[in-house]
Order: structure tokens, then sequence, then C-alpha cells
């Protein structure tokens, strides 16, 4: 009896420890979790000033009524990785996805109860005529009487109220001669270096792209099959739920606007494909969408909360019966439009939570060139990842936003081909020009990229590709990196990981490379991530003499091949630890305050 007693106490206390090291349970873990609380304003500077003008009338106005109560996502992401479960196999952008959407979801659900309430009264008796809850940024839309929206400003849990915009799709230059086919992959995708991607059998397989545009065709022959709603065994009966979301129309199946099939082309240039030619960077990636724009007169106008909630989907695709599910997100979101380029961070937060989630941000700078200072919101924002538009010559593209922006650093941040694009549109392909369509070029990229460094994180993938990307300069910027080109023209060749050994990337194993070690290991040369992985021919998440060695012997002929260097995430799964990145790596993003008022 007295050893079973014993027996009994020992595992307990055994699980108990257990239990600790691997950290709090998820429950413990919110209590923790940062809210931020924006500064208590008087209720007439609540309201937006072009919003002030609107509620003179007496018609029903269009608002978006921000919440006082803002989540800092990045620590939420940031504890949820601290605190993740050493069982927890999954990638850093599961864990974090589904902690940031379960804290915005939760804040909003309880700071929006009141609101809400009050809001159905008005409802009831006439003075709202519409309603729309949101969760990616603690807001409501609302469509009400001037007398409610006033009433509004003077409760204590209301931010700031603002008028609900239209964004207007910036035009691009169409060539009217179209192609109903396609032979080999055009120049700009050969520009990028997407072949030498193929060549080792990387296309993108894994990586699904989000689309937030005008929708996409989705039978276009190039694009039909890459849908991640495709449904292969059964063609004509597939599946939109996770993977396609009209915030204008509720159609439901993908669908563009036949007046300017924007999105079509736009996805065409990241992933499109036939069994002859690739048309786009990243032909083995998928594709989901969601619609915010509709045509009104001649020009193809967003209103701000159907960016809103097509935003929030990316973020967390829904079901059947509308629930959010953050493990469907896309890794990447293309978004080839732009507001103006005054500061104004309406959709900060919204970016940030992408970013928390694990998601990257690519964002066209504009067409407001060749003025300095024109690169739009959002592509301006220190977390977007903004594309500059270059001919086939490689010369900055006379249309191409230009910085500097309202932040520190380069803006655009990177360049790609955006001058004469062949891509996909509605029954074959046609010629455009614009920052829109070099931005997808930075997608199909990044895609590739991820596929063949699958441990990167969303900093990880953008530093990727600025190291990589090849300095562009002119005579109005000598220098690079620039206000002009950022760091230059993407480069996927110069991402891909080297082959072991291959440290110069000179595609061979020689004496070469075992200096550069040998440097690197007195301390004489610093070698990049890239090189490091491939100098670590034994595998075992260093470099020193016994890699030294291995190589020397190799280029002697003492042994016959060098090992084959398996990725980091590959390393650290059969070592048993469940990670992606360094676990002492800092999350890098930065909270900021709801923005002011313009």
């Amino acid at each position: 009896m007295a050893l079973a007693r014993f027996v009994r106490i020992n595992i307990a206390a055994l699980l108990t420890a257990l239990l600790f090291l691997a950290g709090p349970a998820p429950g413990q873990a919110r209590a923790k979790e940062a809210l931020f609380v924006a500064e208590p304003q008087p209720a007439a500077e609540k309201i937006a000033a072009p919003l002030r003008n609107l509620l003179e009338g007496e018609e029903d106005v269009e608002a978006l009524v921000q919440m006082t109560v803002q989540v800092d996502t990045c620590r939420v992401a940031e504890a949820a990785l601290r605190n993740r479960l050493f069982s927890d196999t999954r990638p850093d952008r599961l864990i974090a996805g589904a902690a940031v959407v379960e804290a915005l979801r939760r804040n909003a659900a309880e700071s929006q109860q009141d609101i809400r309430r009050y809001l159905e009264q008005k409802r009831e008796i006439g003075t709202l005529q519409e309603l729309k809850s949101f969760y990616i940024v603690n807001m409501l839309y609302i469509k009400a009487a001037p007398a409610v929206i006033r009433e509004l400003a003077e409760r204590p849990d209301v931010g700031a109220i603002y008028p609900n915009r239209q964004l207007r799709l910036s035009p691009v230059a169409m060539d009217p001669a179209g192609f109903t086919s396609m032979e080999g992959p055009p120049w700009n995708i050969s520009r990028i270096g997407a072949p030498a991607a193929w060549a080792q059998g990387i296309g993108g397989t894994g990586i699904v792209v989000g689309i937030l545009d005008t929708g996409v065709h989705r039978e276009h022959e190039a694009l039909k099959t890459r849908w991640r709603g495709y449904n292969e065994a059964a063609p004509e009966t597939p599946d939109p739920i996770f993977n396609w979301f009209d915030a204008v129309n509720g159609s439901p199946l993908p669908e563009d606007l036949p007046q300017r099939p924007h999105g079509t082309h736009v996805t065409g240039t990241i992933l499109g494909a036939t069994g002859s030619c690739s048309v786009g960077a990243a032909p083995g990636a998928k594709w989901i969408a969601a619609a915010a724009f509709s045509v009104k007169g001649e020009d193809v106008v967003a209103n701000d909360n159907d960016i809103i909630a097509a935003a929030q989907y990316l973020l967390a695709p829904t079901d059947a019966q509308g629930v959010p599910h953050p493990e469907m997100a896309p890794q990447i979101i293309n978004n080839s439009w732009g507001g103006e380029a005054k500061p104004d961070e309406w959709f900060r937060e919204m970016v940030q939570s992408w970013r928390s989630a694990g998601i990257l941000p690519i964002f066209a700078a504009g067409n407001a060139g060749p003025g300095a200072g024109t690169v739009s919101n959002p592509a301006h924002y220190p977390e977007c990842l903004a594309v500059g538009a270059l001919d086939s010559s490689n010369a900055l593209a006379g249309f191409s936003s230009r910085g500097p922006g309202p932040y520190d650093g380069y803006k655009p941040d990177i360049s790609a081909p955006g001058a004469s694009i062949c891509s996909c549109v509605p029954g074959g392909y046609g010629t455009w020009s614009g920052t829109s369509m070099a931005a997808p070029h930075i997608a199909g990229a990044a895609a590739l990229l991820l596929q063949a460094n699958p441990h990167l994180s969303v900093a990880g993938i953008e530093q990727l590709l600025k190291d990589t990307a090849q300095p562009l300069t002119d005579g109005s910027y000598p220098a690079s990196p620039n206000q002009g080109y950022g760091y230059g023209l993407v480069d996927v060749a110069k991402g891909l990981p080297l082959p072991s050994g291959d440290i110069n990337g000179d595609g061979a194993v020689n004496v070469g490379d075992a200096i550069m070690l040998l440097r690197s290991i007195v301390g004489l040369l610093t070698l990049t991530p890239r090189q490091v992985a491939a100098a670590d021919v034994c595998a075992d998440g260093k470099i020193d003499v016994g890699d030294a060695i291995t190589i020397l012997r190799y280029i002697v002929g003492l042994v016959h091949e060098i090992p084959v260097n398996p990725s980091i995430q590959e390393r650290s799964l059969k070592a048993g630890i469940p990670m992606d990145r360094d676990p002492f790596e800092p999350l890098e993003c930065t909270f900021v305050a709801p923005r002011k008022i313009l």
C-alpha cells in the first residue's frame, strides 16, 4: 500500500513538472495579452472632419465607428509562440494566427456588446439602416441618421468615427491587342529568375496566395486548376468555402469585373500556367481571393467597409456557418491597389494583424510617379512590402511612385517588371502596365522562396528578397538602396538555397569554398544565412572545423559526394524541436495607436 501511494505521488509530481516545463495553458496566456486603450477625446474631435460636413444634412450617413480598446496583435503572437507546448508541431504562423484571431474576436465581442445593443434599439425605431461588426480592427460599419452618429461620439467606448470613404483603383495602361494563347514564359517571368527555381523542382507547391482585388475569372485556362477550391475529382462542383469571398455582391463563385478584370491579370502573373506555358512566377502555388471592388461609372472603386471585410476574410477564411478558420489563411496576400500618398493609418492595424498572424502583405507602390513622395498608403507603411515597376530595360517606369514615405526607410522596398506585362484576361491574355502588375511578381517570387525556405518568418522572407535583389541605380538615384528602386530588381535565383558545400555559389565545391569557410571559422569573414546553410555540410546546426575537413576531403577525392544538407526545419524536426525560427528571435512588428483624425 505504501509503495503504491509513493508511486502515485511521484507520478503526480512528474506530470506537474512536465506541465510546468511545457508552459502555461492557452487559457492562462490570455490574461497577459496586450490591449491598447486610446486616450479619451472630446466628442466633437472624435468625428473626422470630412464626416462632420455630411452630418449637416438629414440623410443617413455611412460611417466607421472605431472602438477605444484595440489588441496589440504583435504581443499576442509573441506570447503564443513563447508559450507553445513542446508537443505542438504546427508551424509558427498557425500558432500565431490562431492566437491573434482568437484575441481579436474576443476583444470585439466583449467591447462591442453594449454599443451593439444600443444600435439595435436605433434599428427598431428606424434611425439605423445597416450594421456590420469587424474584429480585424475593433470597428463597426453603420448607415444611420446624423443624430445617431453624434450620440455615438459621446460614448466613452468609442474612440473615433470616420466616413466610409471610397477608394479608386489606380488606372492601368491596357494594350487593346490580346492573345488567345501563350508559348513559353514571358520576358518578365524570366527576368525575375523564376525558371531557376522551376529547374530545381520549386514552383510554389504548398503555398497559398490571397488576392484582395476585383475578383478572379476562375474559368481561365491558366487559373482554373490553381484555385484552392478546384475539385479535381469533380471539376463541375468546386468548393468556394475558405476559398472565395465577395464583399460587394456576395457572388457564390469567383468572378471578375468584365470592364476591368484587374484581379485576373494580377493572379495570372503570380501563378498562372497551362500545360505548355507558365505565365506566372509560381505555377505550383494555389490562390484564394476576396473581392472588394466594383464599377462606378468609368472608375473601379471600393468602399472602406468592403476592404475591411475582405481583409478580415483573408486573415481567417470562414466556413459555411461563418466561423473563422485562421489555419486556412494564405501565407501571402497581394494588394495591387492603394490610396493617396498622404499619411493615413486607416489600414495599418489590419496589416499588422496579417503580419502578426504570419502573412506577408505585398502592395503596389502606386502609379503617381515620377514625383518624389508619391508612394501610396497602405504601401508606404513600414509593415508593407511596397513594389515599384520596371520596364524591359530595368529602368524605373515613369508612372512608378517614388519615395520617401512618411516613415523611415526606403519606399518602394523592391522592384519588379511592371511595364508591358502579358498575363491572364477572360478569353486569353492581355498586356497591361502599372505597379499593379509589378506587385504580383513579388508575390510569386515569395511563394517560390517560401517553398524553398519553409522556415522563414514574414520578416525573414522580406529580408531575403531585399538581400538577394539586384541593385539598380540611375541619374536620379545614384546609390542603392534608394527611393526609386528600393533594394532593386527581385532575383529568385539568388534567394534559392545553395547546394551543400557551394558556399560561394559558383555551382561547384572547390578550394574557394574551403577558404571562405576557414576565414569564417577564424572570424575574418561573416557568411550570410544562405551561405551558413550551405557551409553546414555536417548538418549539426553549426559551422566548424568538421565542415571544413569534409569539404577538403571532397576536394582532394577522399570522399565522392558532399552530404545533402537538410533544411533548418527538417533538422529541427529530427531533433524533436517543433519550431521554424530561432526561439529567441523577436517578432518584428510594432503596434500603433488608432489612426488620427485627418
